[in-house]
């Protein structure tokens, strides 16, 4: 093998260019590492560290801000609202999806545990009160009211 200056600069070239893949691949499992550990939640207590009188009086607090924000949440069939989308082919969505959330809101009101968990598709809650209180509730419906729920709720985002 004859090393000329043509063989230098192809080896040197190559050698670059592994260095260069080899940066990049190690760039993108940092980052992928970084973004998997923002991502898990953090396991922290509310009030860790606080007298058990100074926790009740915090965790009244929260339980007064989520009481809150269940009776003021927005409507979407507010006189004005209804007034800016009377013709819209949307607007029978758009009561249903206040109907739900009416359900939802005295369906914790009973029971904390029959609230809607914070992600929660409207199949998994349907199917998950069906299975604590509801047993009467069928399949079908749950599936159906599911189905139909999560096709309106883009579209009542849009509005």
């Amino acid at each position: 093998m004859i090393i000329d200056g043509y063989s230098v600069l192809f080896l040197f070239t190559i050698g670059v260019l592994i260095t260069i893949i080899l940066a990049i691949f190690v760039q993108r499992q940092i980052f992928r590492m970084r973004d998997n550990s923002v991502r898990r939640e953090a396991n922290i207590i509310v009030g860790a560290g606080l007298s058990k009188r100074k926790k009740e009086e915090l965790d009244r607090g929260i339980e007064i801000v989520r009481q809150f924000q269940l009776l003021r949440a927005p409507k979407f069939t507010e006189i004005g609202t209804i007034a800016e989308h009377a013709n819209a082919p949307y607007i029978n969505r758009m009561i249903a999806m206040d109907e739900l959330r009416e359900i939802e809101r005295q369906l914790e009101f009973i029971n904390g545990d029959l609230g809607r968990i914070a992600g929660e598709s409207m199949y998994a809650y349907l199917s998950r009160i069906r299975q604590i209180a509801l047993p009467s509730l069928s399949e079908q419906l749950c599936e159906r009211i599911g189905l139909l729920a999560e096709h309106c709720s883009p579209l009542v985002k849009q509005s």
